[in-house]
């Protein structure tokens, strides 16, 4: 008689979620902005948009830049729910707006702790999603919430009104929450005043 299957679950040994968490932090604040210099884009820039999926967090998957040529044809169509859609990665379908890490190395490290956050994360026989990955969705906002203090210039025109911010693609996570954990008061009210009441 055959046996069934058993899936043996084994949590990594070693460093810890937070010293892992730390290192993928530092790892992706120095490397995102150099990414985003990679698509040497010529135009003003309104948001750097950090995706992550809320379903499974392979994370980031994509960064998308929104530029202010974009926006403005957004405006145009009445069509687009521009409101909507300028903050919403998914709906531009531009490729050269999407970036990744640039560089390999720093993609394969990025890769290797982000699965071992992952694996420590995760428990047996329970759902790899949701509340479980509160820790890995802060550490995006963490992220986000730095970029936001650099200095854009040297790598990109940025616009008056530019945010940097986290957004699960997969619609599990509420992205005015993710928004307002790494945007300050003051450049979210801006958004406020041009229709983004939702923020």
């Amino acid at each position: 008689m055959t046996r069934p299957t058993e899936l043996l679950f084994i949590r990594p040994r070693g460093e810890g979620l937070s010293e892992t968490l730390d290192q993928l932090e530092e790892l992706l604040v120095a490397e995102i902005p150099e990414s985003i210099r990679s698509l040497s884009l010529e135009e003003p820039v309104y948001c750097v948009a950090i995706t992550y999926c809320g379903e499974q967090f392979f994370w980031p998957t994509t960064m998308y830049v929104g530029t202010e040529s974009l926006r403005s044809r957004l405006r145009e169509d009445e069509n687009a729910e521009h409101r909507f859609k300028a903050l919403v990665p998914d709906a531009w379908g531009e490729p050269r707006l999407r970036a990744r890490l640039w560089s390999p190395a720093a993609h394969e490290r990025a890769s290797e702790l982000q699965l071992r956050a992952l694996q420590l994360i995760d428990s047996p026989n329970v759902l790899l999603e949701g509340e479980l990955l509160r820790p890995a969705r802060e550490l995006l906002q963490r992220v986000a919430a730095r970029l936001m203090r650099i200095d854009w210039t040297p790598i990109v025109q940025v616009t008056d009104d530019f945010i940097v911010y986290a957004m699960d693609d997969s619609g599990d996570f509420d992205a005015s929450e993710d928004i307002r954990a790494s945007v300050p008061a003051e450049r979210v009210a801006l958004w406020k005043v041009q229709g983004y009441a939702w923020l």
